[in-house]
């Protein structure tokens, strides 16, 4: 036969942590709902934008890219001249547009580069000074190059202590 159930007072129930913390957050965001949802639409803010910059950056890099791609072949046939300033009439942009406006992506840190050694075969020394000294890329190797173009420039110059500088820097950041 069954047992009569024992009947269990208030005293002897024992607390249940997990349903005392979902009534204490419960009670915490029903206390403080405007700020939570302030805080949350921050939230959603903040990762739109970062999603949107990205996209961004990456699209601006592309569109580099592209640019870089179509003048590059005037400079690696000598055509300086038209690698810096590209041919507006076939709407091929050159290396000097490229910097001004994509200078902050990776192709345009290279067209930096590229624009001051195109300076630098033409003889405008202060131009190739200029853009050397401007690139600002991730690439050791252009990085490298950029400050032996600089020294070049020096030693063309006649500034043979910071030529020698400049050289030893570069020695240096590409090991």
């Amino acid at each position: 036969m069954l047992k009569p159930r024992k009947k269990i007072k208030k005293q002897e129930l024992k607390e249940d942590k997990l349903v005392l913390t979902y009534y204490k957050a419960r009670e915490f965001v029903e206390k403080n709902r405007k700020i939570l949802s302030y805080v949350l639409t921050g939230i959603i803010i903040l990762v739109a934008g970062v999603i949107i910059y990205r996209n961004n950056v990456k699209a601006e890099n592309e569109r580099a890219e592209v640019l870089f791609s179509r003048i590059i072949t005037y400079y690696d046939n000598g055509d300086y001249k038209t690698a810096i300033d590209g041919i507006p009439q076939r709407n091929i942009q050159g290396l000097k547009y490229i910097v001004e406006n994509y200078g902050g992506t990776d192709a345009g840190e290279i067209a930096t580069y590229y624009l001051a050694n195109a300076y630098f075969m033409l003889g405008d020394y202060d131009n190739a000074l200029k853009y050397f000294k401007k690139y600002d890329g991730n690439d050791k190797l252009l990085l490298s190059a950029s400050l032996a173009g600089i020294a070049s420039v020096y030693e063309i110059k006649g500034e043979y202590k910071k030529a020698g500088e400049y050289f030893e820097k570069a020695s240096q950041k590409f090991k």
